[in-house]
């Protein structure tokens, strides 16, 4: 197993994301708290997230990605961009609907991007984590139809747990 890395760059309001490796719940963990602080303390607009080294990505990563463009829509028309190198991904991302949502595009349609900083990759307590997977869920289920149904059992389960 490739282990997770996380790098980030703030520059004119973009917001520039690189995952690399494999990433579930456990592994992005930190990446929520880290981007409800850049929406908090910051004013971008617009993101590029880079996973053309991504190899693995779970539902709760997915949910993550599609809060920045959730929480995105609210400040700019403009659609962030997903740069992936890696068909398997870019079929995953199609088939949870993030093409309405962000622009889909191959590692050869990006330039130049500002030097990266590193995330990291502590562990949340158990019950953070439960909450970061409840509302990475929310989010997918949030981006439509098709979601919601294939989500709803998760969320529910997932409440469940929170409240128990």
């Amino acid at each position: 197993m490739i282990p997770p890395r996380i790098q980030y760059a703030i520059e004119q309001k973009c917001l520039y994301l690189k995952l690399e490796g494999q990433f579930r719940c456990s592994s992005t963990s930190a990446l929520e708290p880290f981007v409800s602080a850049v929406f908090k303390d910051t004013a971008v607009e617009t993101a590029v997230i880079d996973l053309v080294h991504a190899l693995f990505l779970d539902s709760t990563t997915l949910g993550i990605l599609a809060s920045i463009a959730i929480k995105l829509r609210a400040r700019s028309p403009q659609k962030p961009l997903i740069v992936t190198g890696n068909e398997d991904i870019t079929v995953l991302l199609a088939s949870m609907g993030f093409e309405q949502y962000f622009v889909l595009v191959d590692e050869t349609a990006i330039g130049s991007v500002p030097a990266y900083c590193g995330i990291n990759l502590g562990r949340q307590a158990p019950a953070e984590m439960s909450h970061t997977a409840l509302e990475a869920h929310q989010h997918l289920a949030e981006m439509n139809a098709n979601n919601r149904e294939i989500f709803k059992d998760v969320i529910e389960l997932l409440q469940d747990d929170i409240d128990e």
